[in-house]
């Protein structure tokens, strides 16, 4: 069959498509760091967190015998309960299977993972009614953000992406056909996600979600909801258990970060001034994710606002990607405003995700001008940019 953009994207050019965009993040983030040999251009992908990681997956979790925790004993791993398990377990997992290092392995996560993510995506997205153009264009905007080179590093993104995406698919695909495998799917991402990061939880409403925008009540959406942060309240009560207190990870979150929460940061309007103005370094581009989050949160409103006027019908799934993407940013935001927005570049990543994947499914389609080409420049000269100093031991986002 003669291949064109505009027909539909099967399973298998979704796989192959995913497959040739984390071998393109893996290649560029590898040229990157300058380094000579792919052994050591891919020994690069690791950096900063991604040696707490690695501790705890060959080492297990570290923890002071008199509970004395400073912030330097959490920077030099002697207190890395400040970690969800998820990461450090699949590559342990993948070391035990392979009889690679644990690095090797950590990163081989990274990857597998990063590949299912862009294939949930395009995938998703096909299915709305997107032709391979638009599916592309869609992926290719969430490529060119700038943190998104994280998904090939031995970070959390690919995997918590991953999950999330996969709960999203399987979660539409039962609500769809009522399939109990679909369901069991699901819930098993559910449990990827709450595993990966304490935002998991928001995500995991997310079938809750489209019911209620249904206005209906299902069992089976709430069960799945609960059962899906199983995974979170079994690492706290191992914490209690192991540690003596199962609130370790918030304590560790405030002497190592200043991560004190402030529940009402997201209304105040210093949140959201872009911080490259009053703040000369290099990370105030992350910093500023927040201005951007934002900006796209009332386009996508505004958006939403029109269809509804024009045809009076909204999409419940969108409405409940649009919400999961707000729980995430108020999280992020709330934990992040004490210290000064650190990573939320990083932290804003699944947000953006979920937001262009709605303004794709509403019909948006770039157009080639010089305002497209101005946003593709920037966020590749930023990104690019984080690639090298990330590949070079200085710390991003």
């Amino acid at each position: 069959m003669k291949f064109g953009f505009n027909q539909w994207m099967t399973l298998r050019q979704a796989l192959g498509f995913a497959a040739l965009l984390v071998l393109l993040q893996v290649t560029c983030t590898m040229l990157f760091s300058g380094a000579h040999g792919l052994g050591e251009g891919y020994s690069k992908l690791l950096n900063w967190d991604s040696f707490h990681y690695e501790k705890i997956s060959s080492q297990g979790y570290s923890f002071p015998a008199n509970g004395q925790v400073s912030s330097d004993d959490i920077h030099a791993g002697k207190a890395n309960v400040v970690f969800f398990p998820g990461y450090p377990l699949a590559g342990a997992l993948i070391q035990r299977v392979s009889g690679l290092s644990t690095s090797i392995s950590l990163l081989l996560v990274a990857h597998l993972c990063a590949w299912m993510a862009w294939s949930y995506l395009l995938l998703i997205l096909s299915r709305t009614g997107m032709t391979r153009r638009g599916c592309l264009w869609a992926a290719a905007v969430i490529a060119v953000y700038p943190s998104s080179f994280f998904m090939v590093t031995a970070y959390t993104e690919s995997l918590f992406l991953a999950g999330m995406l996969g709960l999203i698919f399987w979660s539409d695909r039962w609500m769809k056909s009522g399939s109990a495998v679909s369901w069991i799917l699901a819930l098993a991402h559910g449990w990827a996600l709450s595993l990966t990061r304490i935002v998991g939880f928001a995500v995991d409403g997310y079938p809750v979600l489209c019911d209620f925008f249904r206005k209906r009540v299902r069992f089976a959406s709430i069960a799945l909801f609960l059962l899906s942060t199983a995974t979170s309240v079994l690492f706290f009560v191992y914490c209690q258990h192991r540690f003596g207190d199962w609130a370790v990870y918030f304590k560790l979150e405030e002497i190592g970060w200043q991560n004190q929460p402030l529940y009402f940061a997201i209304l105040n309007p210093m949140s959201y001034v872009p911080r490259f103005f009053f703040e000369p370094t290099v990370d105030s581009f992350s910093r500023s994710s927040v201005t951007f989050a934002a900006v796209l949160f009332l386009v996508w409103a505004r958006s939403e606002w029109k269809v509804r006027k024009a045809t009076g019908v909204l999409s419940e799934t969108r409405l409940a990607r649009g919400l999961v993407a707000l729980a995430m940013f108020y999280i992020a935001l709330t934990g992040k405003a004490n210290s000064n927005m650190d990573s939320m570049l990083r932290y804003t990543l699944p947000v953006y995700v979920l937001l262009i994947m709605n303004f794709a499914e509403l019909g948006w389609r770039p157009r080639a001008n010089w305002k497209f080409a101005l946003f593709l420049a920037t966020c590749l000269g930023i990104q690019f940019w984080n690639m090298y100093r990330f590949t070079h031991g200085h710390w991003v986002a």
